[in-house]
């Protein structure tokens, strides 16, 4: 159970003590049994000055209610204390000024979580004690403070924690300070008020200063209380109080440890905190008032958090397409599939793209998605760039996929960029062409048709010129018009059998190209 604290005392038995079994043969024979089980988990003051020489105290105490109603019997057998004292000291020397009896009000209840994730195992309950009080005018100023025991027994980064009470405490200025003082408003437990274990989270501890003073947050050691029970404590502890005795491995600056440990930013009062380990953990900070640059007066505060293991939020994934790069013909088709995960199964997932601005002008742009699922969605998109395309080819077209995960806490956004690079010419182009030709008139393979070939299988090829040149370099035919072939004939009379060379020159739609191929003539 977290936040929980069951520690025996055994009254009339003489002692406390034994080994597990000794206890509870112990507790079943003794006759008068005190339980001490306060679950106790934070709290702090806010001073409020009505006018120049009075004020009210409102003290708020969080308590674990995971077990049922404090102040039912048959529920929960220990209550929180109906009533508390407040003490006064002056701050020039510590001495005690006046003292005075606040009674309970409350509880009311603080569900702890959020969108994604409410442990179903913890439950704050905020209680105050709220009354008067008058106070002389007062150059040093004075410290408010309250004591209590005790805190949780399993409390993990506290030496004894069942034995160990609690000091709330608050300073605050002479009440004759121009313009008054009310110190700090600290809010409640936060909602937030728990960490998950290897995740990274932030608490808002932010304060509101009503006097519009500046305000600095730090991170101090708690101070211990009273010992012994809530409804009979060990005398009060002047100023200045004492302070817990961390376990070994933890102090003030590693309440919490972790990968950062808890930290507290001292502007911003944002408490964050990756632990690196389950369990309860007690820690206090400390939020300081500036007026015109001179401190003013501060307040502390005492809470626990439970480290758990939460659902958290991961981000989506974009796991189509694998690759990040492709190549496409100006004359070609690419078509892709785009596909987005997300392991939080109820998010909404929003799939879209975009593209660089430079293909936005071509006729033909690729497709943009636009697509909405739960838990996962996908996509095509395609792109035929045409022969206009080819002017870019020198640019790669860059597609950006954005993935937006609604998830239960915050908007999610991851991108991935894909690169696609139009060939200036076919690749496979010269693989197309014929090498072999036989004109014997048998009305098979007679012709040597390049400019027809480029002009239906590649329609950005323009200006299409072929010339043929024999081995020793002499031009035997050449062609402009995708009509013209060569029959295989040279100044009118048959060719000889060999091997020739041709060049092809012309646009690939706004781009120039030439290249040569050899050809066999048989027949």
């Amino acid at each position: 159970m977290p936040f929980k604290h069951f520690f025996v005392d055994l009254i009339f038995c003489g002692k406390k003590g034994g080994g597990l079994i000794m206890r509870f043969f112990l507790i079943f024979m003794c006759l008068s049994v005190t339980v001490s089980a306060t679950h106790i988990i934070g709290g702090n003051f806010e001073i409020i000055q009505t006018s120049r020489n009075t004020y009210q105290i409102d003290l708020s105490i969080f308590r674990d209610c995971s077990k049922g109603d404090p102040d039912d019997p048959s529920d929960d057998p220990v209550s929180l204390q109906q009533s508390i004292s407040i003490r006064v000291f002056d701050q020039k020397d510590n001495t005690l000024v006046q003292s005075l009896t606040l009674s309970r009000g409350g509880p009311s209840s603080i569900s702890l979580g959020d969108k994604c994730y409410r442990p179903t195992n913890l439950c704050v309950e905020e209680y105050h004690f709220i009354g008067s009080i008058t106070l002389a005018d007062n150059s040093f100023g004075y410290i408010i403070a309250a004591q209590s025991c005790c805190r949780n027994f399993n409390v993990g980064n506290l030496s004894d924690p069942g034995l160990t009470g609690v000091t709330w405490s608050s300073h605050i200025p002479d009440p004759a300070l121009a313009g008054q003082n009310s110190s700090p408003d600290l809010g409640s437990y936060p909602e937030l008020g728990f960490l998950c274990v290897h995740n990274l989270r932030t608490i808002d501890l932010s304060a509101i200063d009503p006097d519009g003073d500046s305000l600095a947050y730090e991170l101090v050691t708690p101070f211990t209380g009273p010992r012994g029970t809530p409804n009979n404590p060990d005398p009060y502890t002047p100023p200045p109080f004492n302070t817990i005795t961390w376990l070994p491995g933890f102090s003030t600056s590693n309440s919490i440890p972790g990968t950062p440990p808890l930290t507290l930013d001292p502007i911003t009062g944002l408490l964050s905190c990756n632990a690196s380990q389950l369990g309860l953990y007690a820690f206090a900070y400390r939020v300081v008032e500036y007026r015109n640059g001179i401190r003013i007066g501060e307040i502390q505060r005492d809470l626990q958090l439970e480290v758990l293991t939460c659902n958290q939020e991961f981000d989506p994934v974009i796991f189509e397409p694998a690759q990040d790069e492709f190549v496409v013909s100006a004359d070609g088709v690419l078509c892709f599939t785009v596909s987005v995960m997300d392991s939080n199964s109820a998010d909404t997932l929003i799939l879209s793209s975009s593209f660089s601005d430079a293909f936005s002008l071509l006729s033909a742009p690729p497709n943009s998605l636009s697509r909405t699922g739960i838990g996962s969605t996908s996509g095509t998109i395609c792109w035929a760039p045409g022969c206009e395309g080819v002017s870019l080819s020198s640019e790669e077209l860059t597609i950006t996929l954005k993935a937006t995960s609604l998830g239960c806490t915050e908007e999610v956004i991851v991108e991935k960029e894909i690169s696609i690079r139009i060939e200036d010419i076919p690749e496979a182009l010269t693989n197309e062409l014929p090498n072999v030709f036989t004109p014997n008139n048998d009305d098979y393979n007679d012709l040597f048709t390049v400019a027809e070939v480029l002009g239906e299988r590649h329609p950005c090829m323009e200006d299409v010129l072929v010339r043929v040149f024999n081995r020793w370099g002499n031009l035997v035919f050449e062609s402009s018009a995708s009509t013209l072939d060569w029959d295989g004939k040279y100044e009118g009379q048959d060719a000889s059998q060999g091997v020739y060379y041709y060049t092809v020159e012309g646009r690939f739609g706004a781009v120039p190209f030439s290249f040569r191929h050899f050809l066999t003539l048989t027949r």
